[in-house]
Formats: C-alpha cells, sequence, structure tokens
C-alpha cells in the first residue's frame, strides 16, 4: 500500500489529512498504529483518536500527538480539538481503509477488549465505560496571562491578527515557562483563520528535514516547504548550534521570509545575544525583530494556572490548597501538572485530598524538585560566564572593579539560593571573612535599590538584568 492509497475526494477534508499522516510517519506505521482502529475520524468538528484499549491509545498520544497537531494546522482540517477514546468495539485487527460506514459495521462484530491489557497493570479498566481522552487545541484565549508573560501574549495576539507586522518575532524563557504553549496558541489561531498558510515545526524537524534533503529528498521540496508559507513557527532555535550548514539554510529561510513581508515566530531558552553558538549572523537576524521574555508565573497567575490545570482534568481543588501550592512548589507547568495528576490520582484511589496539610504531605517529594538544587559551583559558573571572567580572577584577592563586583554578586546569590553559611560562602570564594559576605549581601541590596550599572571593563550589566541573566543559566542547568 502507498500514501495514495489514502488520497481520495472527501468533503471533510479527512482522507487528505490521512494521507499527509501516511506520508508523514510512514505507511507501515500508518497501518499499525491507525487505520485497523479506523482512525482518525472527523465527528462533530473533532479529530477522533481512537484505539481498542488504554495502553495503546496512550501509546498512539505519546508517539504522535505532536503530529497530529501540526498536520491540523497545515492540512487546515476542520477540527477545533483532537479526542483520544478507548473503544471497546474497535476492529484492532481490520485491514480496510477507514471510513465511517466501515468503522460502523465492523463495531457490530468486533471482539471486545480485554480489560486485563490496559496500561499494562494488575489495575483492571473497563474498556466500555472507558472516559474519553480529549486534548483541546490551545488558543490565545485560553493562555494565563501575567507580568510574566504579558508582552509575549500582546505580541503574539499581534501577529496571530496581523501576520508581518514584526518579524521574526522572538521570544525566550526556561524550560516549563510555557513557551511552546504559546507557539502552538498562535499557530491554532492562525489556523482558525483560514485565511494564512502556517508551518509549526521544531528546530529538531528543521535540521532533520535538512539532512534528508541532501541525502536524496532534494533540496527544492525543502525549501518550498518552509518559504511558501505565511507564517513559520520554530520552537527550540537554539537546538541547531553548532550546525553551520544547516544555520546557513536557516538564515536564508528567514531572510527570505522577512523580506517579503512574512511572519516568522522563534521559541529559545535565552536571548540572542547570549546564543553565541547560533553564530553572529543568525543572532543578529533573530534580536532584529521583536524580542520578548517569558519567566515562571507567579501568585494569581500561578494560582489561575493550577485551576485551570485541575479544571481541565474535572477536578476541583480547595482555594487553601491551591494557595498553598502556588506558594510552596515551583512555577514550571509540568511540575505543577504533576502535583494536580498526584491529586487525581489519590481521588480515583478513594484517598482524597481535602486539607492543607494533607496535600503538603501528599507532595512533599516534588518540593524538593521545585526548589532549584542549586550549589556555590554551579552559581560560580553562571557569574563567570555572565560576566566573561574564570574562576580564577573571581576568587582572587584583587580588589578592582572587574573582580570584586562580579564577586561580591556571586556571594549575594549564594546566599539568597543555597542554605550555606556566612564563613562558607566566605572560604569558597577566595577564603574571605564571614563579615566580608555580610558587607557583599548589603552592597548588592543597594545596588538593586538604584538597578545600577555594574560589572568588568569588557562587559557591564544593569544589576537587575544581569541577575535575570543568571537566574536564566542556573535554571536552563
Amino acid at each position: 500500500m502507498t500514501p495514495q492509497r489514502y488520497e481520495q475526494h472527501s468533503e471533510s477534508g479527512i482522507d487528505e489529512f490521512r494521507a499527509a499522516l501516511a506520508e508523514r510517519i510512514g505507511v507501515d506505521r500508518y497501518e499499525l498504529w491507525f487505520e485497523r482502529f479506523q482512525s482518525p475520524r472527523l465527528e462533530e468538528g473533532q479529530l477522533v483518536v481512537s484505539a481498542s484499549d488504554s495502553y495503546t491509545l496512550s501509546s498512539i498520544s505519546r508517539l504522535f500527538e505532536r503530529t497530529l497537531h501540526e498536520l491540523l494546522t497545515q492540512t487546515g482540517l476542520a477540527a477545533e480539538r483532537i479526542r483520544f477514546r478507548v473503544e471497546a468495539t474497535v476492529a484492532g485487527a481490520s485491514a480496510q481503509p477507514s471510513t465511517p460506514t466501515a468503522s460502523t459495521d465492523s463495531t457490530r462484530s468486533a471482539k471486545p477488549t480485554d480489560p486485563r491489557r490496559a496500561a499494562g497493570s494488575g489495575l483492571r479498566i473497563s474498556a466500555e465505560s472507558a472516559e474519553p481522552v480529549e486534548r483541546p487545541l490551545p488558543l490565545l484565549s485560553d493562555v494565563v496571562t501575567g507580568p510574566h508573560n504579558q508582552m509575549a501574549v500582546v505580541a503574539a495576539q499581534q501577529v496571530a491578527h496581523q501576520p508581518g507586522t514584526c518579524s521574526p518575532l522572538y521570544i525566550y524563557g526556561p524550560t516549563g515557562s510555557g513557551k511552546s504553549w504559546l507557539l502552538r496558541s498562535i499557530a491554532h489561531s492562525i489556523f482558525r483563520q483560514r485565511a494564512h498558510r502556517c508551518l509549526s515545526i521544531s528546530a529538531e524537524q528543521f535540521v532533520t528535514g535538512y539532512i534528508e534533503a541532501l541525502q536524496g529528498s532534494g533540496m527544492p521540496s525543502f525549501r518550498a516547504k518552509h518559504r511558501d508559507v505565511d507564517v513559520l513557527l520554530i520552537d527550540d532555535v537554539h537546538f541547531v548550534a553548532g550546525k553551520r550548514a544547516t544555520i546557513g539554510e536557516l538564515i536564508n529561510t528567514i531572510d527570505r521570509l522577512c523580506d517579503t513581508g512574512r511572519q516568522v515566530i522563534v521559541t529559545s531558552t535565552r536571548p540572542p545575544a547570549e546564543l553565541t553558538e547560533l553564530g553572529p549572523d543568525l543572532s543578529a537576524r533573530l534580536g532584529a525583530g521583536l524580542v520578548c521574555s517569558i519567566d515562571f508565573p507567579q501568585g494569581d497567575a500561578k494560582r489561575q494556572l493550577i485551576e485551570r490545570l485541575a479544571a481541565s482534568k474535572g477536578l476541583k481543588i480547595p482555594a487553601p490548597i491551591v494557595d498553598m501550592m502556588a506558594d510552596e512548589l515551583a512555577g514550571d507547568a509540568r511540575q505543577l501538572s504533576g502535583a494536580v495528576h498526584r491529586l487525581i490520582g489519590l481521588k480515583l484511589a478513594g484517598a482524597e485530598v481535602t486539607s492543607v496539610d494533607e496535600a503538603r504531605r501528599q507532595l512533599e517529594d516534588l518540593v524538593p524538585i521545585a526548589a532549584a538544587c542549586v550549589g556555590m559551583s554551579e552559581i560560580e559558573d553562571a557569574v563567570c560566564e555572565t560576566f566573561g571572567i574564570n574562576r580564577e580572577l573571581l576568587r582572587s584577592s584583587s580588589k578592582s572593579r572587574q573582580c570584586s563586583q562580579p564577586r561580591m554578586l556571586a556571594m549575594w546569590l549564594a546566599r539568597r539560593m543555597t542554605r550555606a553559611a556566612l564563613s562558607e560562602i566566605g572560604d569558597y570564594f577566595g577564603g574571605r571573612r564571614h563579615s566580608t559576605v555580610a558587607t557583599a549581601q548589603r552592597t548588592v541590596d543597594g545596588w538593586l535599590k538604584n538597578d545600577r550599572v555594574v560589572g568588568t571593563m569588557h562587559r557591564s550589566l544593569r544589576v537587575t538584568d544581569a541577575v535575570r541573566r543568571i537566574e536564566r543559566r542556573l535554571a536552563c542547568g
């Protein structure tokens, strides 16, 4: 069977979507994971992906969810969300092409799935009563907005409404701050307008596609795919670091799109000026547009995120527990999601958490993970990288500005981010007395009030900017 087998006319566009899916993942994988379950299907404006048991469905979701989202955007299929659903009567061994009629006929004679297969564990799950797994496509209106991401969200709304107004748009922030979610929200918002051609990919996919094009699939088709669009979205652009040929191709692609008034949107973990491994040409182009930062949510935004994560899973968390989670867990969306899933699991096990003390006890193992485990050596490395000096100079007895100011900032960060005593910090940074560390702490506090410029003769920064850069380096590992 070839991908052309799926290229049959359909008013709904689902056949075109299946053909694109078969071409993207390969016909053999399509038959294994989709066709034998008469999947995917279009039902009431939803793309339904089904399997005969929850274990297989979980595997499909893990392996192909991102691909499905990308193909929805590329093909323009009229689906508002993807719905993953266990169907006990799906004909798991069917080898016929899937149509709505064939799916209905095959369900009558299919054997019910053995519930013992579910999740590969001893937990018995009835496939007949299994709840559908629903994964809505994100919209910009769904993004939790606050001081941590306000500028990025406003910029995203602008380019989604009028692509090309600020290109490239560069969004950066630590892992788990919501960059990929915002990128997907932009892509889906543009797709819903049905007025622009949009391609959303990861930098890894760009690299892979470039290598495959060089090895035989052809550069003209590769360039047409990435340049004959109105909006190109690339996630985690730092992945191309060190790949000189790919960087050159990416530069030419960005130039082509921006020069013709089209939109490029890129995400990464650091601002363009700090991505020296991408080379000056690419860094300059990425920084020539609008650069926006995203950080972890705090305060009300963090509480709102926890409540939305819980509501999306059908869980209502009492306000005092939400407050405790917001105060004691990190703002990383993935860690907050893990905490919410923990509470859901406890509820399903008949041990629903109703008090703050019980919630704290059940989530206590997540708190050390949430609190960044930073040592003085990591702080030292981050300070040295930020100011362009070496460890020996930082620890030396020199009292010159280029040594003393980064050193005092390192001591201040060590006091803030570790549990080390003043004497331990002093010993680490060149055998200094504890009173020297205390003085450094007061000095840096004074710098922060006035946002003073600090640094070396080669690199000077406002102290607030320096602290943010160091914190980002520590958060990105």
